[in-house]
């Protein structure tokens, strides 16, 4: 998925980028009490993100382009 838990920070990092943007959110444990909670909260906002992105891009190896 897309998240990551910081310790040191005490956060979920939440990432996902699309055509070069990067779309950040961090949930933190003083927030939200425990990294579950955390992590739910997360999840929840990608949930309702990935929706309104782009689509994905599909990347082509060099190796299968004919120049």
């Amino acid at each position: 998925m897309y998240l990551t838990r910081n310790y040191q920070e005490k956060c979920v990092m939440a990432r996902v980028m699309r055509e070069t943007k990067l779309y950040q959110k961090n949930f933190s444990l003083k927030e939200y009490g425990n990294w579950k909670n955390a992590e739910l909260a997360g999840g929840k906002w990608i949930r309702e993100l990935l929706p309104t992105l782009p689509a994905r891009m599909i990347y082509t190896p060099l190796e299968n382009v004919v120049w």
